[in-house]
């Protein structure tokens, strides 16, 4: 009977942390990156289209910037917003995320998610690394 509290207990614990992880998956991918600088919105989007390419990654361009589409259907976009100073305005976010569910449906964690934060990372320092721009601010997030 012991043994059966036990693996009850364990059953739960891993659930709860499961649960818990996901979330916080979730929440790391939800967050979106915007930057201002003088640095000329071609230069922006020539160094955002270059990170953004990969092995399983498809880049286009779109009115307001670029977009990469992974394999497994999410996409990070990159939005330009001139400004009349010259400058420019970056935005970072996820447009869309394909999820996957474990545990009966009861926990979402985002499907290829180390790869999306990695290629992320990526366009964040390629745009950073760009002559005349500034650092990077979280605008919007849960955290």
């Amino acid at each position: 009977m012991e043994a059966l509290w036990i693996f009850l207990l364990f059953c739960v614990i891993v659930f709860v942390g499961a649960f818990f992880q996901g979330r916080h998956w979730m929440r790391s991918l939800e967050r979106q990156y915007k930057l201002r600088g003088m640095a000329s919105p071609q230069e922006v989007l020539h160094a955002a289209a270059n990170a953004a390419k990969g092995l399983r990654w498809d880049v286009r361009e779109t009115n307001e910037g670029c977009e990469t589409e992974h394999d497994v259907g999410t996409t990070i976009q990159i939005k330009l917003d001139p400004e009349d100073d010259g400058g420019c305005t970056t935005t970072l976010f996820l447009s869309k995320i394909k999820y996957k569910y474990q545990m009966g449906g009861l926990i979402k964690t985002p499907n290829a998610y180390r790869s999306i934060q990695r290629r992320r990372k990526r366009i964040l320092t390629a745009v950073s690394a760009t002559v005349g721009t500034d650092s990077w601010l979280e605008v919007q997030g849960l955290n």
